[in-house]
């Protein structure tokens, strides 16, 4: 009687202790034991990466205490070690998702091709050794003709169940058949987009910082790596969009009897991320973002949203 109450208590707990921010450390101090931001943000531990990321977006953009000593340099030499170590965590993990965003896409393109092209029987010719295609020059033309009742019992099995296992691979592509035995079509996107709320978090506070730094950052600590920043923004956003919508009129049909999955939900909740931390950037620089040095294609992208902004 109690068991249900008791795994329900549990179970909302751990879902306020999971939501609850926890505030990390930026720099060690002494007897510190607890995980830096930076570290916990590149842990292994997806919960206590989680964490982290709030931690960082709420810091980004809540906290300028928080935010000067980031922006801090080292005395003596001037160097921006907080900043850099904050963002060797970020943009590792930004451009890894962004690797498989555009792995997926031409997995799924060369897979297409594959399956499309004709595949061609190949020639017993070509492992033949030399010995055999000289003595079968020098065979009669009576010699050459084989009757498939003279081929040895182990190649003709093997012939066999090369040709059942072509027949059960070409079944397995049907789209009913594929639905129940195979992977479906928008599978690997699901699983990528399942993973999208760490990267939400970052770029998010990303841009907080970035806009931030416009007036705190005195050293110019975050300027340096502007151009950076902006042309994973614009990756980011590249990769998104070249995912098609999902395949298959089964699993169209499943979706819409049924609330939008987490994985589409944190799709469009990435997508419109990544344009507000966009517009965010553009909307502090103005004019000045084009001083930027970026290469053609992103600089092409950051135009469209600077001029939807002058109008």
């Amino acid at each position: 009687m109690f068991a249900p109450i008791f795994s329900l208590l549990c179970d909302l707990f751990f879902q306020l202790y999971e939501i609850k921010p926890i505030s990390f450390p930026i720099v060690r101090v002494a007897d510190e034991t607890s995980s830096l931001l930076h570290e916990a943000i590149s842990s292994d531990t997806a919960l206590l990466r989680l964490w982290a990321c709030r931690d960082w977006n709420i810091l980004a953009e809540q906290s300028t205490e928080r935010r000067s000593v980031i922006f801090s340099v080292s005395q003596p030499g001037n160097h921006p070690h907080n900043w850099n170590n904050v963002l060797s965590a970020i943009l590792p993990q930004c451009l890894h998702f962004i690797a498989l965003l555009k792995g997926e896409t031409n997995a799924s393109k060369a897979e297409s091709k594959t399956i499309a092209a004709p595949q061609s029987p190949p020639s017993y010719d070509s492992f033949t050794s030399p010995v055999r295609m000289r003595s079968m020059a020098l065979a009669s033309p009576s010699s050459k003709e084989m009757d498939s009742t003279s081929l040895p019992k182990s190649s003709l099995q093997d012939k066999i169940q090369s040709t059942m296992q072509e027949a059960v691979e070409n079944l397995k592509r049907k789209p009913i058949i594929s639905f129940f035995w195979g992977e479906l079509p928008d599978a690997k996107r699901r699983q990528t987009f399942a993973k999208a709320e760490p990267i939400i978090l970052l770029i998010e506070g990303l841009s907080h910082f970035v806009a931030a730094s416009f007036v705190e950052d005195k050293y110019g600590v975050v300027q340096k790596d502007l151009p950076e920043i902006l042309c994973m923004l614009l990756d980011l956003q590249a990769a998104v969009e070249q995912r098609g919508p999902s395949s298959g009129a089964i699993t169209k049909r499943t979706e819409a009897f049924t609330s939008s999955p987490t994985d589409v939900q944190l799709k469009h909740r990435l997508k419109r991320a990544i344009k507000s931390s966009i517009y965010r950037i553009v909307v502090r620089f103005q004019l000045h973002i084009l001083n930027v040095p970026l290469p053609p294609t992103q600089k092409r992208m950051l135009e469209q949203y600077l001029e939807f902004l002058v109008g």
